[in-house]
């Protein structure tokens, strides 16, 4: 009987320490799964967080926090998606993903995060390159490769 009470006192204190690692965020933006959605944080060391996100698309990545005096400014890489359009002709909207990486300030556990990220690579270019060489036009296309993001997490 001892040792089922150590097995769950520890299991229990795990639970603890996972949770405090661990962040739920809803916002706008990449970090969000492209437009609106969910994000999760999980500290995997004192400087690194692994994050993903969910929503009208998805991502994934890390975020690093560099600097000891300002430990709220992060760098962030995330791979998931990242621009949409829709095709005039079939009137159908896709989305796209890629490669994309930022600058970042928000509150490690609860509070208002911001990022800057700049689209790296998108699947989205080959796709608007093929249509404009078939003379088809594109809507809610935004050939801007900076986004702005932000959300709040507890």
């Amino acid at each position: 009987m001892k040792i089922i009470q150590i097995i769950i006192s520890i299991l229990f204190l795990q639970a603890n320490s996972f949770a405090d690692d661990l962040s739920f965020g809803i916002g706008f933006g990449i970090p969000y799964g492209g437009l609106v959605g969910v994000n999760a944080d999980y500290k995997i060391t004192k400087k690194i967080d692994l994050t993903a996100g969910a929503g009208l698309g998805y991502g994934a990545g890390f975020k690093y926090h560099p600097l000891h005096s300002i430990q709220e400014f992060r760098v962030t890489t995330f791979y998931g998606t990242n621009s949409s359009l829709t095709n005039s002709a079939t009137n159908e909207k896709e989305t796209f993903s890629g490669f994309n990486i930022g600058i970042g300030y928000g509150s490690l556990k609860n509070g208002w995060g911001f990022d800057l990220i700049y689209i790296v690579t998108s699947d989205a270019d080959d796709e608007v390159d093929k249509l404009r060489a078939q003379s088809i036009s594109i809507q809610d296309y935004n050939e801007n490769s900076v986004k702005l993001s932000f959300g709040y997490h507890w």
